[in-house]
């Protein structure tokens, strides 16, 4: 099931898309959602919630993207 919420976020490119704008777009709305999950569950405030929840995919993001470029200027892969 977690793959299938895991799809959202790339629909639009799998559907055509030529902007990345609608997959940023939904990307804030699941992790609005998994905060609001998350926050309900442990009674955590909401704002509180998102805030760690936007900090630590911005992380995630960074990493991924850095080790995508060393992949490229070391190994020359590209995409």
């Amino acid at each position: 099931m977690s793959l299938l919420w895991s799809l959202i976020p790339i629909l639009p490119v799998l559907f055509g898309a030529k902007s990345i704008i609608l997959s940023v777009v939904l990307s804030i709305a699941m992790i609005v959602v998994v905060s609001v999950i998350l926050a309900f569950l442990s009674g955590m405030a909401l704002a509180k919630r998102i805030l760690i929840n936007i900090i630590i995919v911005a992380l995630a993001v960074s990493v991924a993207y850095a080790v995508g470029t060393l992949a490229r200027r070391i190994f020359g892969i590209s995409v």
